[in-house]
């Protein structure tokens, strides 16, 4: 995900065109969680005071008083849900263009795991801004203290910082709202960590996790069992290529039917990791010992 970050790829255009696609993703997950938000609030009839689009933030203002406490929980909620269902989205796409086409740009590839980590760390990024930026206590604020709605308060309440003063403007302990976000936040994080791991295994870079996980767990591909259950000694024999090479008289273990053969006489049996990866989205079987195209030494 960060190779051609690195610091040997400085001079290259992939380290500037990848650090954009990311730059790009971290930025859109901000809107999309916002405007995730707005819809919620706008679907629940919640009147907004004032709405502004910012590079680094998007504000709205809105009453503690307009909305019940659950919905106050939800619109925290919805935030980091709406980042989530973008990344379903973008998943969807990815595994319908690898399913139908055969592999998705890498451009794509690279977009969706920028997304993936901003998923996961957008409670946190949304906490940093509005850290900096002072979105919390606006209560103290003289410009805020005797109307919120007023426009020279410029002070609107982070999400991580909604529920603490609603429940303490309610003669309740702000704590108790910070223990409620916290496990909002812990929540949505786990369910962005489920989501990109399905992600990464079945779509990223064509599904390359998958290949690897395949090769060293022994497993068949789900759709693709049909293709690796064929014994050695019912192939046929005319198809071996044989190679002045040294013969290793070693017994093989076929990895999807449980079997053991020999390796025919003068042919070394070499399968390493990267031929077997390459080879499992072919539509014939995979090169067995002794069968098939001569496998290169890598």
């Amino acid at each position: 995900m960060f190779g051609d970050l690195g610091p040997h790829g400085r001079q290259a255009g992939d380290f500037w065109f990848t650090l954009v696609i990311y730059a790009a993703a971290l930025w859109g997950r901000m809107y999309i969680h916002f405007f995730g938000q707005l819809l919620y609030l706008q679907a629940n009839s919640i009147p907004l005071f004032r709405f502004e689009v910012h590079a680094h933030v998007v504000q709205f203002k809105y009453l503690f008083s307009s909305m019940t406490t659950g919905v106050e929980i939800g619109a925290v909620i919805m935030g980091p849900l709406a980042c989530v269902t973008a990344l379903v989205f973008f998943a969807a796409v990815g595994y319908s263009v690898v399913k139908f086409v055969g592999h998705v740009p890498d451009w794509f590839s690279k977009f969706v795991a920028a997304w993936c980590a901003g998923c996961i760390l957008d409670p946190l990024l949304v906490l940093a801004v509005d850290l900096v930026a002072g979105n919390f206590g606006c209560s103290r604020l003289a410009s805020c203290r005797d109307d919120y709605t007023a426009a020279a308060c410029r002070c609107v309440e982070g999400d991580a910082f909604k529920l603490w003063s609603r429940l303490e403007s309610e003669d309740a302990s702000g704590v108790m709202g910070l223990v409620y976000t916290a496990i909002i936040y812990c929540a949505t994080i786990i369910v962005s960590l489920a989501g990109s791991y399905a992600y990464f295994l079945h779509v990223h870079m064509n599904g390359r996790m998958l290949d690897v996980r395949i090769f060293n767990h022994g497993a068949p591909r789900p759709d693709t069992t049909s293709r690796h259950t064929t014994p050695y000694h019912t192939i046929p024999q005319h198809h071996t290529t044989q190679h002045n090479t040294t013969h290793h008289n070693t017994t093989q273990h076929n990895r999807y039917t449980g079997e053991f053969t020999v390796p025919p006489t003068g042919f070394s049996c070499h399968t390493t990791s990267k031929y077997l990866r390459q080879s499992s989205r072919r539509s014939s079987p995979l090169p067995r010992c002794g069968v098939g195209p001569p496998v290169r030494r890598w």
